[in-house]
């Protein structure tokens, strides 16, 4: 998840950084803004703060559309902005035919932009704002940082190319902060940085209700998804030398307790919290055939990101994830456990 020292690019020129963006977005008269399918706070939280700096700092722009695919995590429905978000399927002539620019954010290939993908890519000009290690470059504005916390933190760092003070802004100080607040684990990660704390404490100095927000993504978790957590812990199995641990989620288990995918959230990295756990697997089974796969590792030598983009995938070096298709949750341990025993020292 990157360096701690290495963020943001030691001699980096940010005016010359996002120099394309800004001559872009300055033409421009509409603006498609989306991030990848089931936001979590990271994505949405960067569309937002997309959507401020582009109503801060460009006056020519008079259609911003943020667009997503699928239902936004529900801890986010309290975050400023949020309102202003359309789901794709229910936007009905909303949406342009074509934008003048389209930035995804938090989406590293066009795939995982779902069905805006066809939106995103009949804007006349893409651009691609990330911070994923596999990231395939696929607009015609890259700008990857891939020590960046999260993709807030490139989104934060635009804003200071265009010497806007995030403290002087609630709202977008209040979505950069869910941003590093949600990738950073509450600033338990390791990708957490210097700058991540200088950021936070610029969001700070916003006023913006720090301890709501946190609740809101680590605290307030229903029932069900507690119920789905114990099953999960219950049903783990471990390696000979207990170092790769795995767990599987069915679809009947959902059922069974009420819960979504979402629910879902946390119980790979509790099975990695483990004493003796240095590799976790969560592989939750899809409705529609197939398998979903998280995956998390201890330490950076142990790089779960390259297994995850070999099968499709993608994300970062400790955490990463992919789909299966035509798969079973059991064909998927198989093939799955051998290649992260393969990583352990």
């Amino acid at each position: 998840m990157g360096h701690p020292t290495t963020y943001p690019p030691i001699g980096a020129d940010l005016t010359t950084l996002f120099a394309p963006l800004h001559q872009a977005l300055s033409q421009a008269n509409s603006v498609l803004l989306s991030v990848h399918i089931n936001p979590d706070g990271d994505a949405l939280g960067s569309l937002i703060a997309c959507r401020e700096i582009i109503q801060l700092a460009y006056p020519n722009i008079t259609t911003i559309h943020g667009i997503i695919d699928g239902p936004a995590a529900s801890y986010l429905n309290g975050l400023p902005g949020y309102d202003t978000v359309m789901d794709i399927h229910t936007a009905g002539n909303t949406a342009l035919t074509q934008y003048d620019v389209a930035i995804a954010c938090d989406s590293g290939s066009i795939d995982r932009l779902g069905a805006c993908q066809t939106l995103f890519t009949n804007a006349s000009t893409s651009v691609n704002l990330d911070h994923h290690k596999s990231n395939t470059r696929f607009a015609d504005i890259n700008i990857v940082l891939t020590d960046a916390a999260a993709s807030g933190s490139v989104v934060a760092l635009w804003a200071e190319s265009l010497n806007i003070d995030i403290a002087k802004h609630p709202d977008l100080a209040n979505a950069i902060y869910t941003t590093i607040v949600t990738d950073t684990g509450g600033f338990r990660f390791s990708n957490t940085q210097p700058y991540t704390h200088r950021l936070a404490n610029e969001c700070l100095k916003a006023g913006i209700p720090h301890v709501s927000i946190y609740r809101q993504i680590y605290e307030r978790r229903p029932i069900a998804q507690w119920h789905l957590l114990a099953d999960a812990l219950l049903n783990a199995e471990f390696s000979s030398d207990k170092r790769v641990a795995w767990t599987v989620i069915t679809c009947q288990q959902k059922a069974h307790w009420g819960a979504t995918d979402e629910h879902t959230e946390g119980i790979v990295d509790a099975l990695r919290q483990m004493h003796e756990v240095r590799i976790a697997a969560l592989i939750k089974e899809n409705p529609d055939g197939g398998v979903k796969v998280s995956l998390r590792s201890e330490e950076d030598t142990m790089d779960v990101g390259t297994i995850a983009t070999q099968l499709g995938g993608g994300g970062h070096t400790m955490a990463a994830g992919c789909t299966l298709t035509n798969t079973t949750p059991e064909d998927a341990v198989k093939q799955l456990i051998p290649q992260l025993q393969a990583l352990l020292p």
